[in-house]
């Protein structure tokens, strides 16, 4: 289940490498929200620089690499730093 009311953040809003703490569960057949932690975030391994950033510095150190072509039907493969995070990690942190 997914909700989400706000389209816009400020910049001082993002946390970068951070997810938000679970607070919705299923307990005995009805939905339960836990507004305790509804602000709550963890910290992810996460890149210190978006993708398209890391592109640009490739091709800013390598004139030699032509700048990647992309279609918007196929997905473009230069996240290759973000390869095996899902081993790294990714669990929710318990809360106590």
């Amino acid at each position: 289940m997914t909700c989400q009311a706000r389209t816009s953040y400020t910049e001082d809003e993002v946390l970068w490498g951070h997810r938000f703490f679970p607070v919705i569960s299923l307990e005995e057949g009805f939905f339960k929200v836990d507004y305790s932690q509804f602000h709550a975030t963890f910290e992810v391994p996460t890149p210190p620089y978006s993708v398209k950033e890391q592109e640009e510095m490739l091709l800013m150190s390598s004139p030699l690499i032509p700048p990647a072509v992309s279609n918007s039907k196929e997905r473009n493969n230069s996240v290759e730093c973000l390869d095996g995070l899902d081993e790294v990690g990714l669990r929710v942190p318990s809360r106590g």
